[in-house]
């Protein structure tokens, strides 16, 4: 699979424990990703749908203008997919950093 999410959809907005992103891949192909943890705008974490994949997206201000990101994938048993291989995730940090200067 190429790396890269083409597009998501949230089941409701705004987002909160339990929201269900459906997220589609380069090669047409879609995962589903549920809110398992939020934490005051400065974290939030999923888990994909169906196995033991958890994304980890956590913010921390570096400036009024600014703010340091860090993502973490874990999986609590089995292998990290493709999907969330270190080229990909490269490639969709880069995506992500894209559009948010582009702002």
């Amino acid at each position: 699979m190429g790396g890269g999410v083409v597009q998501e959809i949230a089941s409701e907005k705004p987002s909160k424990i339990g929201t269900i992103y459906r997220s589609q891949g380069n090669d047409g192909s879609w995962i589903e990703l549920e809110i398992t943890d939020i934490k005051n705008g400065r974290m939030f974490e999923m888990r994909k749908s169906g196995d033991t994949h958890y994304i980890k997206y956590t913010f921390t201000p570096k400036s009024d203008m600014g703010c340091e990101l860090e993502y973490t994938v874990r999986v609590d048993d089995g292998d990290i997919s493709e999907r969330f291989s270190s080229e990909n995730i490269i490639k969709i940090l880069a995506k992500l950093k894209y559009v948010v200067e582009m702002q």
